[in-house]
């Protein structure tokens, strides 16, 4: 059952990196220690509403993380979460390396 709920898990990460926007956000985080919401959206040319939309789903599946100082909501990404769902494809049986 464990093994189950962890390819889901994966299944969900993977499904939100499919996304060329999410892909774009989570590349800007893995260059960047953090960034508010507004800075990403304004690399990315996306309205701050379509940022939200898409931050919401990278956090939910635990590949961002958020922080609150005063108004602005500042994001990082949760490196030990995108490696530990990388490492577990090189990891299976038969794909050793």
């Amino acid at each position: 059952m464990a093994e189950k709920i962890d390819s889901e898990w994966r299944a969900r990460v993977f499904a939100a990196l499919s996304d060329p926007t999410r892909l774009r956000i989570v590349e800007l985080l893995a260059e960047q220690n953090e960034m508010s919401g507004s800075e990403i959206a304004d690399k990315l040319g996306i309205s701050l509403a379509l940022y939200c939309h898409h931050s919401k789903l990278l956090n939910e599946v635990g590949l961002v993380k958020k922080r609150k100082e005063g108004q602005t909501k500042y994001s990082s990404l949760d490196r030990e979460v995108l490696s530990s769902c990388f490492n577990s494809l090189m990891t299976k049986e038969g794909v050793r390396s």
